[in-house]
């Protein structure tokens, strides 16, 4: 897989490139998005989940339980995708196709992906260039 690279934007976050089934869309990079599991790779917010199970991109698998960050319970809808890197450059599909959980978050909370999805790139190396600002994946 040749080295591909995303600049952070000028608020500091970083927007990748990814397939969601056959869906391409940009995510934001959220280490903050762990899962304990090792299974919840990516959080959408309710518009592009539910366009995606329309389009049976994603297999439901019912529901995960979450703690928000005021300590409440809540219940997400939770599925099942298929992913996989896509090049800012030439615009295709590159690395491994990765098969991850997925779950439905609240309006106006950017579509994110989580340090789960990195961690199963397997035979990939992820860098982060603090000087240049730069999210590398080869």
């Amino acid at each position: 897989m040749p080295r591909i690279c995303w600049q952070a934007t000028s608020d500091g976050r970083y927007w990748i490139d990814i397939a969601l089934g056959a869906y391409d869309t940009k995510l934001m990079i959220d280490t903050g998005v762990i899962d304990p599991r090792q299974r919840v790779a990516f959080e959408l917010e309710p518009a592009l989940y539910d366009l995606l199970v329309q389009r049976n991109q994603i297999k439901p698998k019912g529901v995960k339980r979450r703690r928000d960050s005021s300590g409440i319970l809540v219940n997400l809808d939770c599925g099942e995708v298929s992913s996989q890197l896509i090049d800012p450059v030439s615009g295709l599909r590159v690395g491994p196709l990765i098969v991850a959980d997925i779950v439905r978050t609240f309006p106006r909370i950017p579509n994110r992906v989580g340090v789960v999805f990195f961690h199963l790139l397997t035979d990939c190396t992820v860098h982060w260039d603090l000087n240049s600002r730069q999210w590398c994946v080869d």
